[in-house]
């Protein structure tokens, strides 16, 4: 989170997967499907082979969509440190759903106050 709270820096890095081409943040705990809140990767053609960074950037409340639109960063920051937010990168054509998914954690080093 940059020093004034209004926007969250990340970094996507995946391995051997072929075909992204999408990654977002869902709201949801493990296991449990939940709703997109954040787009991190967007593409109108899938990947070759990703081994190492798919994406990175900024983004801010403004970015938000899906049930956090319009709320601030802080909702979903609360919802990562109670393990309700996900990670999930989807491929064409096997795994549009989804193929790899990881649940969100914070940085004992992350600044977001």
């Amino acid at each position: 989170m940059d020093d004034h709270g209004a926007s969250v820096h990340f970094r996507l890095e995946v391995h051997n997967i072929t075909g992204v081409f999408q990654a977002h943040i869902h709201l949801n705990g493990p296991g449990v499907n939940g709703p997109v809140v954040v787009f991190l990767f967007r593409s109108a053609t899938p990947t070759g082979t990703v081994n190492g960074l798919l994406s990175q950037g900024t983004f801010a409340a403004a970015d938000l969509t899906g049930p956090l639109a319009g709320h601030s960063l802080q909702e979903l920051l609360t919802d990562i440190r109670s393990g309700d937010a996900y990670v999930n990168v989807h491929t064409l054509p096997n795994h549009p759903g989804g193929e790899i998914r990881g649940q969100l954690i914070m940085r004992a080093d992350a600044q977001d106050d």
